[in-house]
């Protein structure tokens, strides 16, 4: 789910702006739901030996897909979800940044086969849904009767919940979010790093920054109780006193 708002690979396919990304979800009765995929699948298995399947070739995956399913709702190895995902983006009131962030999302997600859908004038009822719960007092309803709740298998849902899970680094030290924007720390003498030396090189223009990044760094090592010793050449470093 990371890689549809922030894709590593492709930086500009990622969202710019503050956003709220939410999943609501119902856990539908197994028991109905397992008669469902039984009714489906009888169905789908008699139109597969009839002269239906040369019209519509996909009956017979269909058909396949459905009998593996009510195995599996009937054995308790699974479930079937309805599910709400929402994007609440937050950005300048100005129809056309409104326009190119809504574009970003959309792109954003479509690389990896999501295709959103813009609400229109339904803005207020998919931010109530992103507030805490809200979606069981009548909203998912809602949701129902406009169209937009879907249904999967409880184990594609649950790779759709927003989890991020980037590598925080270390416990403390110099605070440096990763791309996707989640809390990490870099400090080159922490243990855990399992460092096998501690040199760094830092090149850069004029004026590109250099000092501003390594200044942090000597800093979160006072801070934690070392020493540091600075040749300085340019003067940059006696802000750093």
């Amino acid at each position: 789910m990371a890689d549809n708002y922030s894709n590593l690979l492709n930086p500009e396919l990622s969202i710019s702006c503050p956003f709220i990304l939410t999943l609501t979800l119902v856990v539908e009765d197994q028991v109905k739901t397992h008669s469902e995929a039984n009714l489906k699948y009888m169905d789908l298995e008699k139109k597969s030996k009839t002269s239906y399947a040369k019209w519509f070739p996909s009956v017979e995956k269909e058909a396949k897909e459905w009998g593996e399913l009510r195995q599996r709702l009937g054995s308790g190895q699974s479930s079937v979800v309805s599910y709400f995902l929402n994007i609440t983006a937050f950005c300048k009131d100005n129809n056309e940044t409104a326009l190119e962030v809504e574009q970003d999302i959309l792109n954003s997600f479509r690389k990896n086969g999501f295709e959103l859908i813009s609400p229109r004038f339904n803005h207020m009822r998919n931010f109530l849904t992103c507030l805490p719960f809200m979606a069981g007092k009548g909203l998912f309803k809602q949701l129902k009767e406009a169209g937009v709740v879907q249904r999967a298998e409880s184990f594609n849902v649950a790779n759709l919940m927003p989890l991020v899970a980037d590598n925080p680094l270390t416990p403390a030290g110099l605070l440096a979010p990763t791309y996707r924007n989640q809390l990490a720390f870099i400090d080159i003498f922490f243990r855990g790093m399992n460092n096998t030396n501690y040199n760094m090189a830092v090149c850069g223009t004029s004026g590109a920054g250099k000092t501003g990044l390594i200044q942090p760094l000597i800093r979160s090592v006072l801070d934690s109780g070392g020493f540091a010793v600075v040749f300085d050449m340019g003067d940059g470093y006696k802000s750093l006193v």
